[in-house]
């Protein structure tokens, strides 16, 4: 019986120890395919009539927070002749994930100090800061906070 334990611990101490040891190196390439996969559900969507599309992107890793987890961020950004309240429904109608489709208009984004903006503020003012026609620009963007596996 102790032999027969002792060569079970023999055979599963290595395998974890592989395990742990590649986990760190494994977990970026996981969490790059569940970001496309997470972004895919919002970037794949048609654009609306009256609109044109400017950017599209993703972003993953430590966008909030203490640094433990990964969080995940899809943006698409427009240039519409719609108002805010018809891209809105727009987006309301036909994303069908289980985040919810945030957007903003740049111009306001700003003036925003919702909590809720928080995530993407940096992100926005950057892209501000490179262009001076920030007029029916708009920002739809997903953002989930410990999407992926956690860091490691």
């Amino acid at each position: 019986m102790k032999n027969k334990l002792i060569r079970i611990l023999v055979i599963i101490m290595p395998i974890l120890l592989v395990l742990i040891l590649l986990l760190p190196i494994i977990d970026y390439p996981i969490n790059k395919y569940l970001l496309k996969r997470y972004s895919n559900k919002l970037t794949s969507s048609p654009v609306p009539n009256k609109s044109t599309v400017i950017e599209v992107g993703n972003e993953m890793g430590s966008l909030s927070g203490n640094g433990d987890h990964s969080d995940f961020f899809a943006y698409i950004i427009l240039k519409s002749e719609l108002s805010k309240e018809d891209l809105v429904a727009y987006y309301k109608n036909i994303y069908t994930g289980k985040s919810e489709v945030k957007i903003y208009e740049i111009n306001d984004f700003s003036k925003s100090s919702s909590v809720a903006a928080f995530p993407v503020v940096g992100f926005v003012d950057k892209m501000i800061n490179g262009t001076t026609e920030t007029e029916n620009l708009y920002i739809i963007y997903l953002f989930d906070f410990d999407y992926g596996l956690p860091n490691i």
